[in-house]
């Protein structure tokens, strides 16, 4: 029953692994390129400072969650080779699970629905938007090649915009809600792009780590898919923002490129075919979220 978990420092990765590790054993690998080493690990984990290429060195691996992926559009930007090396790591897990018959369950994103009106269904043919969106669709692209010449089988998750626990560790990077509850605890002007009318599928990760959870029962012989993992509610970053109770607001002219305006999931094929529905709407969800974590004055 061992399980990789890959990028398990990271913030959604670490909520995974402290949920499986109740009940089966965990080899974590991460490289700590965006995170650093100051959280204590889950029961049942055992961890590994290495790259995703020693993975081949792990055996009777029944399943493998890959969520180690740089995972924001600005990582992208700063440095394009992430793109390469994105793909080179996923390869390094297909071949694995190649070569082991390992289930694969994987991050992809929202991201890939940039250029389209809510509400986002699976069916859309990703555009030609960002870096970041190029490297995880040309992945569901692989997993799909993956599957048709060796019978891979995986399911991709595009995930709406996570927040929760440990999330303020993503830094500038982390979600939207949690960077304005830093403002917030600072008593810092939070920049807002735009008019603040700008939408997001706020999504909390207790229902992603479910997600991943249920897609991995799901995942049978003979299967290759994506899904949608979102609340499928729309939110303004206004309403979010009095739902956190930020005061101090700026706005400003977006300096972005192709920035993401609204997105939304379409959540019937998941509920249908997987049996996944959000429990969490973004009140519920904020609520949770603020008794499970200390806004310090260094969680940036």
């Amino acid at each position: 029953m061992n399980v990789i978990i890959t990028g398990f420092n990271g913030f959604i990765g670490g909520n995974l692994a402290e949920e499986v590790g109740k009940t089966r054993h965990v080899i974590g690998i991460d490289d700590f390129s965006t995170s650093s080493m100051s959280k204590p690990m889950p029961n049942n984990t055992h961890w590994s400072n290495m790259s995703i290429g020693t993975i081949h060195q792990h055996k009777d691996i029944k399943t493998i969650f890959h969520l180690g992926i740089p995972s924001s559009t600005p990582l992208y930007r700063n440095d394009r080779h992430l793109v390469g090396e994105a793909i080179s790591d996923f390869i390094e897990v297909l071949e694995y699970c190649k070569e082991h018959d390992t289930k694969l369950v994987w991050a992809s994103s929202s991201s890939v629905y940039n250029g389209y009106n809510p509400p986002h269904y699976e069916a859309l043919v990703p555009k030609n938007t960002d870096f970041y969106t190029e490297a995880r669709y040309y992945m569901e692209r692989l997993a799909k090649t993956y599957f048709d010449f060796y019978g891979v089988n995986s399911i991709g998750l595009r995930l709406f915009s996570v927040y929760g626990k440990n999330d303020w560790r993503k830094g500038q990077y982390a979600n939207l809600i949690t960077q304005a509850l830093i403002a917030k605890q600072k008593n810092q002007f939070f920049k807002i792009y735009g008019d603040g009318t700008q939408t997001r599928d706020f999504t909390y990760v207790k229902d992603v780590v479910r997600a991943f959870l249920i897609a991995e029962r799901y995942l049978k012989k003979n299967t290759c898919d994506i899904f949608n993992v979102g609340t499928g509610k729309e939110t303004e970053i206004n309403y979010m923002l009095e739902l956190v109770g930020l005061k101090k607001k700026e706005y400003i002219k977006n300096p972005l490129k192709n920035y993401v305006d609204y997105t939304c999931a379409a959540t019937t094929k998941a509920d249908k075919i997987m049996g996944f529905k959000a429990k969490y709407d973004l009140k519920s969800g904020l609520k949770d979220y603020l008794k499970t974590e200390n806004f310090k004055e260094d969680s940036t």
